[in-house]
């Protein structure tokens, strides 16, 4: 079985040293416990969210392809596996992350984000996912879908807890029916903690706590939230324009490893 990887990045190779090339990982993703695997093997993710951009030349809101190339290459060579996306990449896109190793983790809901429920809004979220996940189901690079990102809390107050499930479920069934089971997340926020989610297999959340202390009793919190499923940690940081690049440096370093401590599957 292998370690979890508590340093935040590999060091980098030394001067004229030629990076390994990264290989991504083959066979099914599974849930095995609290935990991923890729082709039966454990799979510790280490990644990093990317986007949103302004849409390049084939209309992608992505950067310029052969700065995606260059992009991709500078995080497998940094020690990334996946990477987060908050947006629907194209083939083409997910072609790439393949070629440089890494794993996606790509957001296929509401793409506009219009937050009207029981319109024909609606209707049309759900068309645009199903188009979404056709197009990349079975591609080698998706580790898993998201299905969405934080949910204003006052949105979940309007229409009730039931009606926003309702919604949730529906999207995690367009992902399960269009790609013969591929693993489906919600990105979830603490305001929000209390939707009852149990049909999505990995719990993920973004959370944004600058005491370390406190951010390991939430973590505790969560794995209690999720019982026997995967804790995913979406996102985390400390603003470096008023803490500085070395302060937020040694958050991550500290936070990550706290992360992979507490037993969070990445």
């Amino acid at each position: 079985m292998s370690t979890p990887p508590f340093d935040t990045l590999e060091r980098p190779k030394a001067e004229g040293e030629k990076a390994a090339r990264a290989r991504l990982p083959s066979g099914p993703v599974t849930v095995e416990g609290k935990f991923l695997a890729v082709g039966g093997e454990r799979f510790w993710i280490r990644a990093i969210t990317y986007g949103s951009f302004k849409a390049n030349e084939e209309g992608e809101p992505f950067p310029p392809y052969p700065k995606l190339k260059e992009d991709f290459a500078q995080m497998a060579a940094a020690g990334i596996n996946t990477v987060r996306l908050y947006t629907a990449p194209t083939v083409r896109i997910a072609d790439a992350a393949a070629e440089a190793g890494l794993m996606l983790i790509p957001e296929i809901g509401w793409a506009p984000r219009f937050c009207e429920l029981g319109t024909d809004r609606e209707q049309y979220i759900y068309q645009w996912a199903e188009e979404k996940v056709r197009e990349l189901a079975g591609h080698p690079a998706i580790l898993m879908y998201s299905i969405g990102n934080e949910m204003p809390p006052l949105m979940v107050r309007w229409y009730g807890v039931d009606r926003v499930s309702q919604f949730l479920r529906k999207m995690c069934s367009i992902v399960k029916e269009n790609t013969n089971g591929a693993l489906v997340t919600y990105v979830n926020h603490p305001p929000t903690e209390y939707l009852n989610l149990p049909q999505f297999d990995v719990v993920s959340f973004n959370i944004y706590l600058e005491k370390e202390e406190t951010f390991r009793k939430y973590l505790a919190r969560l794995h209690s939230l999720a019982g026997d499923r995967p804790v995913f940690l979406a996102e985390l940081g400390l603003d470096s324009v008023e803490h500085g690049h070395e302060a937020q440096a040694d958050f991550m370093r500290r936070f990550i490893r706290a992360t992979f401590e507490k037993g969070l599957c990445g």
